[in-house]
């Protein structure tokens, strides 16, 4: 068979909606299969996400291929917006029943949306996952309506060159952390650069879920909490309590950090080489590195911010998720939108999609990292060593991303304590109301 062509146009909202019949394009790009010498095609597929580095492209750009090459009567277009539009452009489309044949989503939007979604349990190869990953695959009914197309994780980004031209070391607990950004505050440095998105939640998820998820008994502990949702404030109060304490010990710039955008604001003032840590997503590597004009070295270690007796002992966690969930549309062209679902969570594709992109892949023979992905480094032992809290967990059935995110933005326009965990605790109690 002839390969038939394939172009990559970085697509106006006019342009698109020809190709993709309607769907739309906001800022991002689009890969369209075309094949001029075959005007009997039946079934046209569109499938929109949030990867928009290029090399990620161009392994979507093999996918699509090979799956057009393997499935002659199909043809295929892929949208990318960059991640803080998609969110937008996606829920206009849920609301206005325009959602693209395959898509990707986040898990709070997964809890409501799952009516509209195909069952992928019978083409997803769930002994290619990790523990990890498929304790994140299934709903409670055994149906998958989401696969991950890698796991990724928040962590602090550790600037070694300030640290040591400041004779510090990287701090591996909360008393370590503590003494360190203490020492920059005196210094008129402030310690930790933040963004006004996702630096808090993750933050109040790492300190106040640590004990939940250390237990040998978290499932149990989960159940609890989706039987009464209202019983999740007390141990988020406790890191909605520590991110105050960081801000009254001047680690956190508040005014800073409320104008400071995610994975752009944030890494162009880490850039600077002028601050010792910023909170953000580990597959913001990639992006940092790209503004880099000198060398910085840099590591992404697991949040020290847990009390221990010992002053050398460690007192680390990670915050992990799976991540850029491949979604199908229930419906017309479902099963052929399921074929290209289990195309792009083939185990080839997912390792190619985790590469160079400073994250983990959901496969269970990952057991190490490559060079490429030496940023995270740091955090692999804790990852996978099992010492982490999971963000966005499926089987937590409430949507705590949005509540936390809510907390961050309370936190960064200057309200107090109590008013967070007022409105934190009201949330809870309306679950399912």
């Amino acid at each position: 068979m002839k390969k038939r062509a394939l172009s990559l146009v970085f697509a106006s909202i006019a342009a698109f909606s020809i190709m993709a019949s309607g769907c739309g394009g906001e800022d991002g790009s689009s890969i369209s299969i075309i094949d001029g010498d075959n005007q009997t095609q039946t079934t046209a597929l569109t499938v929109f996400g949030h990867k928009t580095d290029r090399y990620s492209i161009s392994v979507f750009e093999d996918v699509l291929q090979s799956f057009m090459s393997q499935n002659s009567d199909i043809t295929v277009s892929y949208e990318s917006a960059p991640e803080t539009s998609y969110w937008q452009a996606l829920d206009r489309r849920n609301s206005s029943g325009n959602l693209d044949d395959v898509f990707m989503l986040d898990r709070d939007r997964l809890i409501g949306m799952t009516e509209k979604l195909a069952d992928l349990s019978d083409v997803v190869n769930e002994n290619a996952f990790s523990d990890f990953a498929r304790s994140q695959l299934f709903g409670a009914d055994g149906a998958v309506f989401a696969i991950p197309a890698s796991v990724s994780t928040y962590g602090l980004y550790v600037n070694y060159d300030l640290l040591q031209k400041h004779g510090k070391e990287t701090p591996k607990n909360y008393n370590e952390f503590k003494d360190v950004c203490s020492y920059f505050v005196s210094q008129k440095i402030t310690p930790i650069v933040c963004n006004n998105y996702s630096t808090l939640p993750s933050l109040i998820l790492a300190r106040g879920m640590y004990e939940t998820y250390c237990t040998k008994d978290t499932a149990s502990e989960l159940k609890n909490f989706n039987a009464a949702p209202a019983t999740l404030a007390e141990p988020l109060n406790d890191g909605i309590d520590f991110v105050y304490e960081m801000i009254d010990g001047g680690w956190i710039d508040v005014k800073t950090a409320a104008s400071t955008t995610h994975l752009s604001g944030d890494l162009r003032l880490f850039a600077t080489g002028k601050y010792p840590f910023m909170i953000t997503g580990g597959w913001a590597a990639s992006s940092l590195n790209a503004m880099l004009e000198d060398s910085l070295r840099y590591g992404i270690h697991p949040f020290p911010i847990l009390e221990r007796e010992s002053a050398s002992e460690e007192g680390c966690v990670l915050v992990a998720q799976t991540d850029s969930l491949i979604c199908v549309k229930k419906g017309e062209n479902e099963n052929e939108a399921k074929k290209l679902a289990a195309m792009l969570s083939s185990p080839e594709a997912l390792f190619k999609l985790s590469e160079k992109q400073s994250c983990f892949t959901p496969l269970k023979e990952q057991t190490s990292l490559g060079g490429a992905d030496s940023a995270i480094t740091p955090s692999a032992y804790d990852y996978f060593h099992g010492k982490y809290v999971i963000a966005s967990d499926v089987n937590l059935n409430i949507p705590l991303d949005n509540y936390l995110t809510e907390c961050g933005k309370m936190i960064l326009s200057g309200k107090k304590a109590d008013d967070v965990k007022g409105q934190l605790l009201s949330l809870l109690e309306g679950v399912g109301k």
